[in-house]
């Protein structure tokens, strides 16, 4: 389908797939681009996409600490523009879209898990990044805000899917708190 951006991912299948079946090769993600800012997100998802399929073939994901950077820099950004237009419908600035708002939180979810290698490569803690030293002084602190984070997100995804807009915007408003307080103890603004 021209101008589609198709997602797939097992896991996700495997776990709705009891709840919302769909036809046998059909995916439940399914998002059209009708924006110049999907196209941005398409190239930052090409990269990522491209790194990844690099990452795959070579013994060490990343050759160098700005790889590292650059991978988990492009995933907080495909996150921020995605969690960006959820918040607009919350906040009625933008139609509330239950729909896109479920396949947003879909992508968000599968995000979420993205950026957590890139910030273990030694050497990623500087260099052009807006992370603050204390990710890696206080990398236990810092791994549970981000387990929260991809619990919360993927909780968001879930609670999305059952078209309940109430317990969507709640899902939503737990999901940027967690947000909110990890940047403020782990990036630069």
């Amino acid at each position: 389908m021209p101008g589609c951006l198709h997602v797939c991912n097992p896991l996700y299948h495997f776990t709705y797939a009891t709840k919302y079946a769909k036809p046998k090769g059909e995916c439940l993600v399914r998002y059209k681009w009708n924006n110049n800012k999907g196209e941005e997100v398409m190239k930052k998802i090409l990269v990522a996409g491209g790194v990844m399929l690099a990452a795959s073939v070579s013994a060490t994901p990343f050759e160098k600490p700005e790889d590292a950077i650059e991978y988990r820099q492009a995933a907080f950004t495909m996150i921020a523009t995605n969690f960006g237009d959820l918040a607009e419908m919350v906040k009625g600035r933008k139609e509330w879209d239950q729909q896109t708002f479920s396949q947003r939180a879909q992508f968000i979810s599968q995000l979420s898990y993205m950026p957590e290698e890139a910030f273990k490569v030694d050497g990623t803690d500087k260099g052009q990044t807006k992370a603050k030293p204390e990710i890696w002084s206080d990398w236990d602190g810092f791994s549970v805000k981000l387990d929260k984070f991809q619990t919360d997100m993927a909780n968001l995804a879930k609670v999305s899917l059952d078209g309940d807009e109430r317990a969507t915007k709640r899902a939503f408003g737990e999901a940027a708190k967690n947000c909110k307080s990890c940047h403020s103890d782990y990036k630069y603004r």
